[in-house]
């Protein structure tokens, strides 16, 4: 790999901020992405896309993950970052209406890179109670 584990990462944080709809791409074909909060398991690009990017951008039209960059370690193929997500909330997410208001959470990942630099297996952990909390009305 030319690139270290930690530069595919910290661009996934890039392209994420961009809400770069191709980020799925950063991913190998069978990927897994793995959320704390259920339904808690998405396979492959479509499963991906659909529960993880689209609802997230689509409510969160600022989305902003990478200027809040905690700490980042590896080892080898393994990535784990602690940061905050950011973004004002547009649209219903969570089963909550818009509320216009700008948000933050805390959250943690562990990410498997393949020699090839793409992303096998993504473990997403978050505050969901202080999201939550934040979307109310």
């Amino acid at each position: 790999m030319n690139t270290t584990a930690i530069d595919v990462v910290l661009s996934y944080f890039a392209r994420c901020a961009d809400r770069d709809a191709s980020i799925v791409e950063m991913y190998t074909e069978d990927a897994e992405f793995f959320d704390c909060v259920g339904p808690s398991l998405f396979t492959g690009h479509a499963e991906i896309r659909e529960h993880v990017f689209e609802p997230i951008f689509t409510a969160f039209p600022d989305f902003r993950c990478d200027d809040q960059v905690r700490h980042i370690v590896s080892d080898r193929n393994v990535v784990m970052a602690e940061l905050v997500i950011t973004g004002t909330h547009e649209a219903h997410y969570l089963g909550h209406p818009p509320t216009h208001r700008q948000v933050s959470w805390n959250t943690s990942g562990v990410w498997e890179i393949t020699d090839d630099g793409l992303i096998r297996r993504e473990a997403f952990y978050w505050d969901a109670a202080t999201l939550t909390a934040q979307l109310r009305p």
